[in-house]
């Protein structure tokens, strides 16, 4: 018997009317609760179909509702697998999140029936069956359209209203599935979210019973449609769908070291904590940092560099990538070598963001790469960036600008708000201005500049600025503004530096929720 799993946020949004179709269609039926069911050891590969249901919650709201980072988990494993999944309302939000799109506040609600506007793609699409039958909305959340996958759908106050990538991955904003005899759950379920937007909720009772049938059959022949198009046909059963390429959501270029917490060997698992899927591409491999009394290793060769990039372009690995993170790099040849890469790339990932760590020195060691790197960033790197985390030292350089008070910092950062670069969060930063114990950090945006501190711990080992530049990525691709997400890579910089003063240890010892694969 085939088997269909639906992942469930609120117990009367089920799957309404497609339930008895999936029995009909000799599917069964199981249910799991996403707040209360372990996501994380649930096996996303086995069912013939997974649907991800709506629920109340953003799908951005990882901090408020921790579950949310094992249910994306999922969904990407699900992706990985190949297998049909169905998203609606808040499942397609999590589907095209965790295919590199954005999902973001509307600003306005749409709850009530009305019909969808159905693009060319749309139009021959299974979802042609609606024809202009009105349907269930319910949300204040929109999504973009995923890399790769197509639009079929829009209405007046929101854009995209459903999306598919191939034939097997369905996206729906809206409630096809809501069954219009069992609305009155939702209205009672969902009453201080009508009263708060105004809605009346004998509007959406009398529109029910307008719309209720048609939008049954139509739902039905809907579904019916793309069923038909995912299951297996005669005599092909043995068959495994066609992987997909890894679903990599952030490139980390930076440094690889064999000892020490440094470069990759702290983005990665930093990165990881967080649920995303990180690609390593190593700039040097050195057996330690330079700082030891031997040393041994260098900057990759280039051709190993640009065949490192050019092969995830090759394998299609950059289908979902949300972001590039730059640090640490081997010399100018390969800032050269970078920027050509990203600079090819940016026509067709337009939403992908470019984060750079432009690691030159600091204030107690001076320059200690190559000096050439610090016209190679300004030529090659910062026109591509959307964001820089450099610390006061680096941002002086960049600038050939003083960064000693806060006004000076404010307008040193300020000279690089150019082009696409959106945000400056300067580190070590203002320390004329630092209270005894404390540290800032210094957050500048185009249109408001906000102020962090954090305590001074009296240990300095390798490696922070890296935590802290990946730590910010990871918040950011979560859905927290700028200014969060530094705040949060203050916290974790911090938790980092207690653990390695109290163990004496000559390398940072990262927080234990790092090592544990889960960031609070």
């Amino acid at each position: 018997m085939k088997t269909a799993l639906a992942i469930r946020h609120l117990h009367f949004e089920d799957l309404g009317t497609l339930e008895p179709l999936l029995r009909e269609r000799g599917y069964a039926v199981r249910y799991i609760d996403a707040v209360v069911d372990d996501l994380a050891t649930l096996d996303a590969q086995s069912p013939d179909l997974l649907v991800v249901l709506g629920g109340p919650i953003g799908a951005f709201d990882d901090d408020a509702h921790p579950f949310l980072a094992d249910e994306l988990a999922l969904v990407r494993r699900r992706l990985a697998s190949g297998g049909p999944v169905l998203g609606i309302c808040l499942g397609a939000q999590l589907i095209a999140r965790a295919l590199g799109a954005r999902v973001y506040a509307m600003g306005v609600k749409e709850i009530g029936f009305g019909p969808l506007m159905l693009s060319d793609d749309g139009e021959r699409h299974a979802l042609s069956a609606l024809g202009e039958v009105p349907v269930l909305h319910w949300h204040g959340d929109q999504f973009d359209i995923p890399p790769g996958a197509a639009r079929l759908a829009s209405t007046a106050v929101c854009a995209n209203q459903a999306f598919a990538l191939g034939t097997r991955v369905l996206g729906i904003q809206c409630h096809l599935e809501a069954d219009p005899v069992r609305l009155e759950r939702w209205l009672v379920g969902h009453a201080s979210e009508l009263a708060q937007a105004g809605i009346d909720p004998r509007t959406l009772r009398a529109q029910a019973r307008e719309h209720g049938e048609r939008l049954t059959t139509a739902a039905r022949a809907v579904f019916s449609a793309w069923l038909d198009g995912i299951e297996t046909a005669p005599g092909r059963a043995d068959r495994k769908p066609a992987a997909i390429p890894l679903p990599i959501d952030v490139i980390s270029v930076q440094s690889q070291v064999v000892y020490g917490s440094v470069g990759n060997n702290v983005a990665m698992p930093a990165l990881q904590a967080l649920g995303l899927l990180v690609a390593a591409v190593p700039t040097v491999a050195f057996g330690n940092t330079p700082h030891y009394p031997t040393v041994h290793g260098g900057a990759l060769p280039i051709d190993w560099f640009e065949g490192y990039l050019s092969d995830l372009i090759d394998r299609d690995a950059l289908r979902q990538t949300q972001a590039v993170l730059v640090g640490y790099l081997g010399g100018p040849a390969q800032a050269a070598s970078l920027a050509r890469w990203l600079g090819e790339l940016q026509p067709t990932h337009p939403a992908m963001r470019v984060i750079v760590d432009p690691v030159i020195g600091d204030h107690d060691h001076g320059i200690y790469v190559d000096p050439a790197m610090i016209d190679a960033y300004r030529r090659h790197l910062l026109p591509l960036a959307h964001g820089l985390t450099p610390n006061g030292f680096e941002l002086e350089c960049l600038t050939g600008l003083p960064g000693n008070d806060a006004e000076a910092v404010v307008a040193a950062a300020r000279s690089l708000l150019t082009g696409r670069t959106e945000w400056v969060v300067v580190t070590s930063a203002a320390p004329e201005a630092w209270a005894p114990g404390e540290m800032r950090v210094a957050v500048v945006e185009r249109e408001r500049v906000q102020w962090l501190r954090h305590p001074h711990i009296d240990i300095a080992p390798k490696g922070t600025g890296d935590l802290f530049s990946a730590t910010l990525t990871g918040h950011l691709l979560c859905g927290a503004p700028v200014a969060e997400a530094a705040a949060r890579a203050c916290e974790q910089v911090v938790l980092a530096l207690r653990r390695t003063y109290h163990a004496q240890c000559a390398e940072l010892l990262l927080p234990p929720a790092i090592h544990a694969g889960r960031m609070e």
